[in-house]
């Protein structure tokens, strides 16, 4: 039998072109497998149940703990069987049957979880220092569906305004300016330095700022514990991102995230770590976009 050897795929995957005009390394189809950063074919690793919590809704994870959500229960915790990781449960309170989560993040070694209960309410939930297996709702109900942990502070985003907790504490979120007591607790109207920032759909850390993702923009801020001195940096325009849960810091400084052309980074042009945007693979296709 006659067999053909393909070396690599370092063009990666790119479906635009036929298979008969598609240049040398381009794949068009890949089932079970991916691609490593070495071009080479990999068998995809399949998901294996090892535990069944019924009742319970979204997941968070630290580097070491998995944890479910309950509501208005604390779920079981059975063991994994996955050598040092170990499965909580917390209880959300006063959770309706649609509540689901929409972003979460750790501050100070804990839970902080966002979730919606569509047509209802967007709500903030933190874990309970005082019972761990407990959450508490927070004063960032209301102010956004994802979250990030940055400067001492909780961020969020919600339309075209990021909010931020008091400075230590994530519960809360109600402005400075109104209660004293939220030292460095406020909002910024984002959409104020550009138009297209009108949908602000993400946040992640850049260096040592904020990116905030609208779906046309992306604006990078450099915040401080004191809110007088958060400041505009730059701004980047024509791309942005739809999905919310795809910027993702990558090594030391570059932030990966899907735009709609394609998988982009956000990275430093030069050692003044100003920000870029590059494309980092062929344009968004139906196989990437579904």
């Amino acid at each position: 039998m006659s067999y053909q050897i393909i070396e690599n795929f370092a063009a990666g995957l790119d479906t635009r072109k036929s298979p008969l005009t598609a240049p040398a390394g381009t794949l068009t189809r890949l089932v079970n497998a991916v691609i490593s950063p070495g071009g080479e074919i990999v068998k995809r690793r399949a998901f294996v149940q090892v535990a069944s919590v019924p009742g319970t809704f979204g997941l968070a994870a630290t580097a070491s703990t998995l944890y479910v959500f309950g509501r208005n229960v604390q779920p079981a915790e059975p063991a994994i069987g996955v050598p040092g990781v170990t499965l909580k449960g917390l209880k959300v309170p006063y959770a309706a049957a649609t509540l689901s989560q929409t972003d979460f993040d750790i501050f100070d070694g804990l839970v902080y979880l966002a979730v919606l209960d569509p047509g209802v309410a967007r709500k903030h939930y933190y874990q309970n220092a005082a019972a761990l297996n407990e959450m508490v709702e927070t004063e960032g109900t209301g102010r956004g569906d994802y979250v990030r942990t940055f400067q001492t502070k909780m961020y969020a985003v919600l339309g075209k305004t990021l909010h931020f907790s008091k400075i230590g504490d994530p519960i809360k979120w109600v402005p400075e300016a109104t209660t004293p007591a939220n030292i460095g607790a406020g909002y910024i109207n984002i959409s104020m330095q550009d138009a297209d920032s009108e949908t602000l759909t993400s946040l992640e850390v850049y260096y040592d700022k904020l990116a905030i993702f609208s779906t046309e923009a992306v604006q990078i801020w450099a915040m401080d514990p004191d809110q007088l001195k958060n400041n505009f940096d730059q701004l980047l325009r024509g791309v942005g991102t739809s999905g919310p849960r795809s910027p993702l810091q990558y090594g030391n400084g570059d932030v990966l995230f899907l735009d709609g052309s394609g998988l982009r980074s956000l990275q430093a042009k030069d050692s003044s770590n100003s920000a870029s945007v590059s494309d980092i693979g062929s344009p968004a296709d139906p196989t990437l976009s579904t």
